[in-house]
């Protein structure tokens, strides 16, 4: 009996380790609108937003996405020449040139995120920034909804319920 029960359970452990695993469909990247939609979505759910507050917030994501959008060619650009310059072993008043101009438009997109999760906080109410505090922790813009970091998309960067 035992015999038989080791023999199955190896059977069953080759048939694992030699199984085929399945071909993943590529995922498809979303449009800014569906990041946005999926986002409002979450914190409908999230905060039990009313309809108003749906349409407040999503026109808010959506004005932030392009406001940050308009920034990001001359963001990279000045990314680039910092590299660039740095492999170039440029001066240091050409260094200090450079990554003045690089933070100074990084600067611009981080009060662009600033600026939207002040507008996204003023359209909830009292108790629904409370329990957004406590899930996402304080509302200093360095995460949550407005905040900086993490891939490109409407919103700030990084946090879960940021970017879509």
């Amino acid at each position: 009996m035992i015999r038989k029960l080791m023999m199955t359970f190896v059977t069953l452990a080759a048939a694992a380790a030699f199984a085929q695993p399945t071909p993943q469909t590529p995922a498809t990247s979303q449009t800014p609108e569906q990041r946005i939609a999926h986002r409002v979505e979450y914190l409908t759910t999230l905060l039990t937003l009313q309809p108003s507050q749906v349409t407040q917030i999503t026109t808010i994501f959506t004005d932030e996405y392009k406001a940050s959008s308009a920034l990001d060619a001359s963001v990279e650009s000045a990314r680039t020449a910092v590299r660039d310059a740095v492999t170039a072993l440029a001066n240091d008043s050409t260094i200090d040139r450079l990554t003045a101009a690089a933070a100074s438009l990084e600067g611009q997109e981080q009060a662009i995120h600033a600026k939207a999760h002040v507008k996204f906080l003023t359209v909830l109410t009292a108790d629904q920034r409370a329990k957004l505090e406590k899930f996402d922790g304080p509302g200093d813009g360095s995460r949550g909804p407005g905040g900086p970091g993490g891939p490109r998309g409407p919103g700030p960067r990084g946090a879960a319920v940021n970017r879509l």
